[in-house]
This record gives C-alpha cells, sequence and structure tokens, in this order.
C-alpha cells in the first residue's frame, strides 16, 4: 500500500493532467469550428467518436495496468497523449487532427484508471469512499479551473493558436520526464529510451523543474 503522503502526490499528478486535458478536449470543438468549418453535426459525429474510442481504450488500459503495473501504464498513458498533441500542433488537415483526437483520447485511457487505482489501492472500505470522492474533486476541480482559465486564453489568443497549443502544454512532457526516472525491479528502465529522445527538444527548463517536482511528490509525498 503507498503511503497517504505519495497519494496526495498522485492527486496533484491528476489534477494536472485534468487541466491539461479540459484545454485539448473541450475546446477542441470550436478549433474545429473554426479552422475547418465544422458544424453541429459533424462535432457531434467528433464527440461519438470521441465516445466511442474512450469506452474500450479505457476497459483495455485499466486491464494493462493491473497485469503491467501502474507506472507502466502512467508512461505509456501520458507519453501518447505527448507525442500526440505535439504532433497536433504542426498538423493542418481535419483528417490529421481525427487522428490525432484518438491517438490522444487512447493516452489519456491509460492514465484515469491507473491514476485511480493508485489512490485507492488496497484502501479499507471507509477509506476508499474518501479517496474516490477526492479523486472526484480533484477531476471536477482541474476542469474548472481550465474551463476559467481557458475561456480568457480563448478570447486573448484566438482560438486557432489556443488548442493547437495544449500539445505543448508542459504537463505531458513533465510527467513523461518523472516516469523516465522510474526504474524496474533489476534496474532496467520500464520503458524503452525512444519516447524520451523524442520528447527532448520540448524538454523546457520549466518541463524540468515540473519533473523534478513530481519526482520529489512521488518519492516523498507533499508533506503532512
Amino acid at each position: 500500500m503507498y503511503s497517504r503522503r505519495t497519494k496526495r502526490g498522485v492527486f496533484v499528478l491528476e489534477g494536472l493532467n485534468t487541466f491539461a486535458t479540459t484545454y485539448y478536449l473541450y475546446y477542441l470543438f470550436f478549433y474545429m469550428q473554426a479552422k475547418f468549418g465544422f458544424g453541429r453535426l459533424e462535432n457531434l459525429a467528433l464527440a461519438s467518436l470521441n465516445g466511442f474510442v474512450y469506452v474500450f481504450a479505457a476497459i483495455y488500459g485499466g486491464r494493462f495496468a493491473q497485469k503491467r503495473g501502474y507506472f507502466r501504464a502512467l508512461r505509456f498513458g501520458f507519453s501518447t497523449m505527448a507525442l500526440a498533441l505535439i504532433a497536433g500542433s504542426t498538423i493542418e488537415s481535419s483528417i490529421g487532427q481525427l487522428c490525432v483526437m484518438v491517438v490522444a483520447t487512447i493516452g489519456i485511457c491509460f492514465t484515469w484508471p491507473t491514476l485511480e487505482a493508485l489512490a485507492c489501492e488496497r484502501e479499507p472500505t471507509g477509506g476508499l469512499q474518501r479517496m474516490v470522492g477526492i479523486y472526484n474533486l480533484v477531476w471536477a476541480g482541474g476542469g474548472a479551473l481550465a474551463y476559467f482559465t481557458g475561456g480568457a486564453m480563448l478570447g486573448e489568443m484566438g482560438v486557432a493558436k489556443h488548442v493547437p497549443g495544449a500539445g505543448r502544454n508542459q504537463s505531458y512532457p513533465a510527467c513523461v520526464a518523472v516516469l523516465d526516472r522510474k526504474t524496474s525491479g533489476n534496474g532496467r528502465r520500464i520503458f524503452p529510451d525512444t519516447v524520451t529522445r523524442c520528447l527532448r527538444p520540448v524538454r523546457s527548463p520549466g518541463t524540468e523543474a515540473l519533473a523534478s517536482e513530481f519526482q520529489n511528490i512521488f518519492e516523498n509525498g507533499l508533506g503532512s
């Protein structure tokens, strides 16, 4: 069972994940409308595709985490999201953006079940209810913060810059950076170095600072 301090760190990671995910998925529809002329029907189909992929990817993501390990699932999920959104920031076609959304959604579904499992790991009945409640509050709070700040950024920057910019959000590369430092029991890295090399160009001082902070959270918690 993970310590309470470590689980607080999981909630911090969950909040950042929620914030970045909401920035991308909820404002994607405005971007598709402004950039490619999507109407209500097209955006409805886009939302349906997202939901369809989400259902099956979430089931597989949870099973993957149980069989292969929580940190391996997180590394795969964050890496997939980061690479997909970085690619999406350079793609100018609607079909390409649809593919980005599908891949990013698959990555997302490897993180949510895993983070919730980490938070609820071996909790007694009363503690389990409390952890699930905190998990839902953090999720709702991160989404609400993205709504409030996203609207302001949308007005200042415009939708064409705001939504693709989510691909350069530092949360995902930072999560990958800290999880890259995790090793398996035999001392080898849990995930291949390919993703780390791909993300190297987008690592900024801010990303490395976040990575160091996440590393401290996972190892020592947030403190009491």
